[in-house]
């Protein structure tokens, strides 16, 4: 496997870890209450922000050690240019990660619009990039590995 296949699976791990840790998290929060009241938005809102910023630091530091560790097997590192069939494949992949993400905006307007609340609407929310994480990398594992966009 090259070092883009490689990466591409680590990513789409590191995604649905942080996925699995932050749902725990919530579930503890929400079946222990502390999302109730004006506090808890604030608990909320800090918790997504130690969760997409652990998850930023854990993707460049994966990154970093999937580069090492290829070059010091000797192995192809990602060149640093990108050719033609690189961009298409991230284009078409970030159209459906794009979309993935347009439609957890829209889930949580419409979740807000019924009244669920703003909890739950940052959770749709999350809930679609996260899935949009996981599908653009999914996706661009599968391209390269058929070898085309």
């Amino acid at each position: 496997m090259t070092f883009l296949e490689i990466n591409n699976i680590v990513q789409t791990l590191r995604a649905l870890a942080f996925a699995a840790a932050y749902a725990l998290w919530a579930r503890g929060a929400v079946l222990a209450g502390r999302f109730d009241g004006e506090a808890g938005l604030i608990l909320l809102g800090k918790g997504i922000l130690v969760f997409i910023g652990a998850t930023v630091l854990a993707g460049i530091v994966l990154h970093v050690i999937g580069m090492i560790v290829t070059i010091v097997a000797g192995q192809e590192s990602r060149p640093g240019e990108m050719d033609e069939r690189d961009r298409l494949i991230e284009q078409k992949s970030f159209e459906h990660g794009f979309t993935c993400c347009g439609l957890g905006l829209l889930a949580a307007v419409i979740a807000l619009w019924y009244g669920w609340g703003a909890i739950w609407g940052f959770h749709l929310i999350l809930t679609g990039f996260t899935t949009a994480d996981v599908l653009v990398n999914t996706l661009k594992f599968r391209a390269y590995l058929r070898g085309s966009p």
